[in-house]
């Protein structure tokens, strides 16, 4: 299966194209498929084309799209020109109509032609590798059976290991063993020496013409083919989490079509349904699907016309065959008895599924027998879930229909919406969280302002105010929130996700997690960022970078005592000279300035970086080691490390030093880098120490406490009192553990936290030593 944390273009739908340039004719449009990518509509003399708004790399690569060519007329047989899939050197705005379709004249490129017109070539369907803008088949043509504009859907995967370029297509959507069509390139020298490119699409259309559409993409910078035609996508703005390969389920889906829904929503709800069936991200055609679809009012059916008995989903047509029976069904009407609906949809299943799971969408307030609920559970139906359409819902009842209830560890959930129009997307994020038992995603309109929000929404560019993006625990029937495509004002309180924001001077964003591409000329704070850039404005506080697609901080200032840790740096990056931002395991770009900032462990610098340390630079700490104890006195694992020592009278920080005055001012600090499992955990900040007179004593066991009074101490790590009482951990914890006069005699000091969830004891593996002569 894919493996999303290597895509860099990953698109399941092109609802959000930011990361995309789109010139000539194309435009994202709806259609059956859902949101596509049109590169020309059936128009004569188009030119379209699409790509990457910034180079990628083309040294390796994997791609996967799937697309459909439709309407085809105009002169002849009807149906030109095709589409090329490109990489170019040149710019993110190409595009030219006709038999060149629209990739002639791209110099130093190389593309891969879904040809639908034959220009005096090997037919009027055929794949074929081009070179240099010529469609002269340099690198091999091969025929198509079936034809690429008969209406369907085509799949096509192309992999590049450096040497080979391999396309391979069918209708399918399974990945074949052997290559369509292959030959061996040096795409680098073919691009002009380089190895990043544009990457995306072309298509042009004549006197004959289609409509040519992407229906999905994914693109990976690295050799990583793709074996399956469903790309997973994380649980970003607009997108969904995948069903798993590894479980089979019988589904069924029970339609409430009773008197109260009118015959437009009636069809809106069919239509939703139908979508979410021929949808690939939703239902694989890998027969690990088995469906039966009830209608319901005040009695049941599946008779032919207003149900459907279970069919395995094991092809893409026949998916689709039960979509448009789905799209044609007749509606029942009568009153509500949803417990009519749960009892018909039991009966279809067979139990020899890993799951049976009911699914109910109802605009009513129908109650169920509880008894009749737990007797289906005990007889093997694994889930009930349902979906409210409406105001009138009676969010309660349906609350009290759905199964398992809490405790456990896959709960029936409750969507709930306002209308048959928002139910069409909300039927897909329903139907993928049954099949993987995962939470359920949706997306309806954003609040402008002064609100919050705990849905996944897509503003479309809009400005939102004041807004805070929520992520909703006491509700266990509302998801997490999820923001993308806004321009913000204000501040914008984030304990969810945030997509591709513009961010406006005087703004603010802080806490959660960001991703996709950030322009900022506002403050941001305290984040885990697993998007692609984030260019300009401050950044400040605690900042995690887990990106896995290359994500970087471009040209930005740091707030006071900021912490970045992982991740990429570029650019010009400006840190507060009275109190340095801190750097760790990462790597800034070559060419990159910085200005007061502390380097830390594992930051590489690439060849023509410039450091400036203007202003008062604190010395860097000496590291420690950790050692991780479990409450049981077992050694544990830990990815914490620490880091400290002693500065007398402002002198540079030593893990051992020697006081020969009692007057000499001492400072012993400590830092703490937190393993990042257990970074937002309650803990205990601890320090201990072993005292001797001289060398030749006993040593004698010491305690810090709140006050830094020295106490007796036993060893225990239970009865350790705590310098801090209740921290949640961050990233960077730093400790100040002592500042003033010492008396005199030996002290080495260990420092540490107690976790308070399980008792677990990190310190310091080496200790700060103090030696005070008399």
């Amino acid at each position: 299966m894919a493996n999303p944390c290597l895509a860099l273009m990953d698109f399941n739908n092109f609802t959000d194209t930011s990361s995309l340039k789109l010139n000539g004719s194309a435009a994202t449009v709806t259609t059956t498929d859902g949101v596509v990518l049109r590169l020309t509509p059936a128009n004569g003399s188009q030119a379209g084309s699409v790509f990457s708004q910034v180079p990628l790399n083309a040294a390796n690569f994997s791609s996967f799209l799937k697309f459909r060519i439709t309407e085809s007329g105009g002169m002849g047989d009807g149906g030109a020109d095709g589409i090329v899939f490109v990489i170019q050197p040149i710019s993110s705005d190409l595009g030219s109509a006709g038999g060149q379709i629209g990739y002639g004249g791209i110099e130093s490129s190389v593309g891969v032609e879904f040809d639908t017109w034959d220009n005096g070539e090997i037919s009027a369907s055929h794949i074929a590798i081009n070179l240099n803008g010529h469609v002269n088949h340099e690198g091999g043509v091969v025929n198509t059976i079936p034809k690429l504009d008969d209406g369907n859907i085509w799949f096509s995967w192309i992999d590049y290991d450096g040497a080979t370029l391999e396309v391979r297509a069918n209708q399918t959507g399974v990945r074949p063993s052997e290559a369509t069509l292959s030959q061996k390139l040096d795409i680098p020298a073919i691009l002009g020496g380089v190895t990043q490119a544009f990457v995306g699409f072309t298509s042009g259309t004549g006197g004959a013409f289609s409509n040519h559409d992407i229906l999905s993409w994914e693109y990976r910078e690295s050799f990583n083919p793709i074996t399956s035609s469903m790309p997973i996508t994380p649980p970003l703005p607009s997108t969904f989490e995948v069903y798993s390969e590894s479980k089979t389920v019988e589904l069924c889906t029970a339609i409430d079509a009773s008197g109260s829904i009118s015959t437009t929503d009636f069809q809106l709800q069919l239509n939703g349904l139908a979508n979410a069936i021929e949808d690939l991200g939703v239902i694989p055609p890998n027969r690990s699907i088995t469906l039966s679809v009830v209608q319901f009012s005040s009695n049941a059916t599946i008779d032919e016309g207003y149900g459907i008995s279970p069919v395995v989903i094991d092809s893409q047509t026949t998916a689709q065959t039960v979509a448009n029976q789905i799209r044609a069904f007749k509606k029942f009407e009568g009153g509500t008895s949803i417990q009519a609906g749960i009892e018909l949809c039991a009966k279809q299943f067979t139990f020899k599924a890993d799951k049976q799971v009911i699914d109910i969408s109802t605009d009513g307030q129908a109650a169920v027998s509880e008894e009749f609920l737990e007797t289906l559970m005990a007889n093997g139906v694994d889930a009930i879930h349902a979906i409210g359409v409406g105001s009138g819902i009676d969010k309660t009842n349906l609350e009290e229909i759905i199964r398992p209830q809490l405790p456990c560890t896959e709960c029936g959930f409750l969507l709930l919406v306002n209308n048959f129009k928002n139910y069409q997307q909300a039927i897909k994020a329903k139907m993928i969280a049954e099949i993987t038992g995962t939470t359920p995603m949706m997306s309806f309109d954003c609040p402008p302002s002064g609100d919050w929000m705990d849905w996944v929404c897509n503003a479309g560019g809009a400005t939102v105010i004041n807004l805070n993006v929520q992520a909703n625990t006491t509700d266990k029937w509302i998801n997490v929130g999820n923001l993308s495509n806004a321009v913000v004002e204000g501040i914008l309180q984030n304990e969810g996700w945030v997509s591709n924001l513009t961010i406006k001077p005087g703004a603010q964003v802080t806490g959660g997690t960001v991703t996709g591409y950030i322009g900022n000329e506002g403050y941001m704070a305290d984040f885990v960022f697993r998007g692609r850039s984030i260019k300009g404005g401050i950044l400040g506080g605690t900042i995690v970078n887990i990106s896995r697609v290359g994500g970087y901080f471009q040209d930005v200032q740091l707030a006071a005592n900021t912490s970045i840790y992982g991740g990429l740096l570029a650019g010009n990056i400006q840190g507060d000279c009275k109190a340095p931002a801190r750097l760790e395991s990462l790597t800034v770009k070559q060419g990159s300035h910085l200005s007061c900032v502390i380097l830390g462990d594992k930051v590489k610098l690439e060849e023509g970086v410039t450091v400036d340390s203007s202003g008062q630079m604190p010395t860097e700490l000496p590291a420690l080691g950790a050692v991780a104890i479990s409450a049981t006195g077992e050694m544990a694992v830990t990815a914490t490390s620490l880091s400290g020592g002693i500065s007398i009278d402002k002198g540079e920080f030593q893990t051992e030093a020697t006081v020969k005055q009692l007057t000499d001012s001492i400072d012993i600090h400590g830092r703490i880098t937190v393993d990042p499992l257990q970074v937002g955990k309650l803990a205990d900040i601890v320090v201990y120490a072993t005292y001797q007179d001289s060398e030749d004593d006993q040593p004698t066991y010491l305690m810090f406490d709140s006050k830094r009074n020295l106490l007796p101490w036993d060893q225990t790590p239970a009865t350790l009192v705590p310098l801090e009482n209740g921290v949640e951990l961050s990233f960077t914890q730093p400790v100040v553990l002592y500042q003033g006069v010492f008396f005199s005699g030996i002290f080495k000091i260990t420092f540490g936290y107690r976790l308070q969830e399980d008792g677990m004891l990190v310190h310091s593996e080496q200790p700060v030593t103090v030696v005070v002569i008399k």
